[in-house]
């Protein structure tokens, strides 16, 4: 990963550099169960599950290199293909920089499209006329309709799906 500025950082900068660099790739994020972005805590963890090498220490204080950080990237890049830590583990143990930044390039280019932004569902009624109740069940949706299709199509719309509750039963 050529794009980090430095070569040895505190905990606090390793996750910095990840974030930056988490944040361009947009993986995904099995069932929103792991963070996005690993914090000081994580990244403990993750060195006492021997997951990342342990820091090395200068006048006592934690320094982190570029292979911490391959290490880091590779463990979300796995963890978007929904591997769980204890195989994540095996695939890690005992890679090269040269195997872990692979593993980080082909997160990056199988990189997903932006899911499409979910719906939220409004339900809501209204007297239309007498017996006549409408009903609404996503109000997003149905804006989204009356803004592309005009009010022409929507007046037209309304008045076949009335024709077809009062038209006779057979």
């Amino acid at each position: 990963m050529k794009n980090a500025q430095a070569d040895d950082w505190t905990l606090e900068e390793l996750s910095e550099q990840a974030e930056r660099l988490l944040a361009q790739w947009n993986l995904p994020n099995p069932g929103g169960r792991v963070s996005p972005v690993p914090s000081s805590r994580t990244i403990r963890y993750y060195t006492s599950l021997g997951l990342l090498d342990r820091p090395h220490y200068v006048s006592g204080t934690a320094r982190y290199t570029r292979r911490h950080l391959n290490q880091l990237l590779a463990i979300k890049a796995l963890q978007a293909e929904y591997l769980p830590l204890p195989a994540i583990q095996k695939r890690l143990d005992g890679r090269s920089p040269e195997e872990l930044e692979q593993i980080i390039e082909a997160a990056t280019l199988r990189r997903p499209p932006e899911p499409e932004k979910p719906r939220v569902e409004s339900w809501g009624t209204c007297q239309a006329l007498p017996g006549l109740r409408l009903l609404v069940e996503d109000r997003e949706a149905l804006l989204d309709f009356m803004l592309t299709h005009g009010a022409q199509e929507v007046q037209e719309r309304l008045v076949r799906a009335l024709n077809s509750l009062s038209a006779p039963r057979t």
